[in-house]
């Protein structure tokens, strides 16, 4: 487990360890699986580290939606043990953005049956989530890659408790990967 204090990464019981890449170069605690960052910190954190870092290479992603606010990116294995993180940070992502209790455990619930469906499907891999806030509204997209000829689907009771706590949503398997999308308009100001 992962423990940022002030920027440094730390393993508990292991003080000073830096997390390191396959070819045991230092990586960033930005980049790594279960880490969370904001699109700002990433881009940042790639221009430090130079040219053959994966957040440079990724880069900033809001050429095509010049009107979003923060993104909030979270890689964690695909499985089920780790829904847990997701919902968390979906709760932390909208209680920054003022969202009230109860729209926040809606959100959680959402993300909670979006997630574990397609974690469900994946094939071994990461479940990538993006949290980004634009235009009166939160979106969240998930992935997970899926074994050929996978497929995801919803029972009758997961679709009316989506459509119950979820402004939008969808879920699909596109390019071999599992992928939902779930959509809650924010509290006006």
């Amino acid at each position: 487990m992962l423990v940022q204090k002030l920027g440094v990464p730390t393993y508990p019981g292991r003080a000073g360890v830096q997390p390191r890449d396959p070819g045991n170069r230092p990586v960033s605690p930005l980049v790594t699986a279960g880490s969370v960052a904001t699109q700002g910190q990433a881009v940042a954190e790639g221009a430090r580290r130079g040219a053959g870092s994966r957040a440079k290479r990724e880069g900033p992603s809001v050429t095509a939606q010049e009107t979003i606010g923060e993104v909030v990116r979270l890689s964690v294995p695909a499985s089920l043990e780790y829904v847990r993180i997701v919902r968390l940070t979906a709760s932390g992502v909208a209680s920054r953005l003022g969202l009230d209790i109860d729209e926040i455990e809606n959100l959680r619930v959402a993300v909670d049956e979006l997630a574990s469906t397609v974690v469900d499907a994946a094939a071994p891999g990461d479940l990538e989530i993006t949290f980004s806030s634009g235009d009166g509204e939160l979106r969240m997209e998930g992935r997970a890659p899926v074994a050929a000829g996978g497929d995801v689907g919803l029972d009758q009771l997961t679709a009316q408790i989506l459509n119950a706590v979820c402004d939008k949503y969808e879920l699909r398997v596109v390019d071999g990967s599992a992928r939902f999308a779930c959509t809650r308009r924010l509290p006006a100001d």
